[in-house]
């Protein structure tokens, strides 16, 4: 009687977890989903306008050598 009911338990942990398993498996597959989706439409959106995309990526990338230089410069004067 016991073994039986061990084995039922067994079973039902078992469905239990396949259960989970394949909630957690549809939730990953539809954040891949959106992720691809949102990185099509800004694929689309730089290819139509691609000043659109390009500007920000110049402004970020000239404030970046900006901020580099002015380490540099700061770097020079403390050791010079």
């Amino acid at each position: 009687m016991m073994i039986s009911n061990k084995k039922r338990w067994q079973k039902e942990k078992l469905e239990e977890l396949q259960c989970k398993s394949e909630q957690q498996g549809s939730q990953q597959t539809e954040w891949h989903a959106q992720q691809i989706s949102e990185a099509a439409k800004l694929i689309r959106e730089v290819s139509i306008n691609p000043i659109k995309g390009f500007v920000p990526t110049m402004l970020v990338t000239s404030a970046t050598l900006v901020t580099l230089w002015s380490v540099a410069k700061a770097i020079i004067n403390l050791y010079s």
